[in-house]
């Protein structure tokens, strides 16, 4: 099995567009962009409202990428707090302990 750019993507928007109890008035949110690494797709998303209107009071904050394996589709989230390539590197480290990397 191996997962596309755009599965990768629609992995991404089902699980941030997921209900949140936490955020009740959370807007439709979106895959703004895919990068591609050797084993694993990298999605950053955006909510709608900002992408549509480019109104920074639209955007959403501390939204790290989603790590998407190439070879099964499961998931980590990178956090926010150290530079992306280290979480990055660190969420596919993550994916490869669980073994679907």
């Amino acid at each position: 099995m191996s997962i596309s750019k755009e599965q990768a993507a629609a992995v991404c928007y089902r699980e941030i567009n997921k209900p949140n109890l936490d955020w009740p008035d959370m807007p439709e949110l979106v895959v703004v962009r895919v990068d591609e690494r050797e084993r694993s797709w990298i999605a950053h998303y955006q909510s709608k409202p900002w992408v549509e209107s480019g109104d920074f009071s639209q955007s959403i904050v501390g939204n790290g990428p989603y790590v998407i394996s190439k070879a099964t589709g499961e998931f980590a989230i990178a956090g926010t707090a150290a530079p992306l390539s280290d979480r990055i590197t660190d969420a596919e480290q993550a994916l490869a302990a669980r073994d679907v990397l």
